[in-house]
């Protein structure tokens, strides 16, 4: 399975230093500098969060907002309802 690595698009329009997103068939993930911090699913747009992600860096979350286009209480809640998943993305 091919992936392909971008450097992610900041709300400014520019690359955002040590910030990547992985994407291939399966799942597009976020991951800042050599940890991987969400993943999203293409077949039925599911979230998976690590389970330190919310307690990263400032800059670490303000791209992790931008990268799922949602806030942290949306983000929050959705984990709350068990719509977004906790794991341990870096194992």
């Amino acid at each position: 399975m091919k992936t392909t690595v971008t450097q992610l698009i900041n709300s400014n329009g520019k690359a955002a230093k040590n910030q990547f997103v992985l994407n291939n068939a399966k799942c597009e993930i976020f991951q800042s500098y050599k940890t991987l911090i969400a993943k999203v699913s293409h077949k039925d747009g599911k979230i998976t969060l690590d389970k330190n992600a919310l307690n990263y860096s400032q800059t670490t979350s303000k791209h992790l907002f931008s990268f799922l286009g949602m806030t942290r209480k949306e983000i929050e809640r959705d984990i709350k309802e068990g719509v977004i998943a906790l794991v341990d993305l870096n194992k």
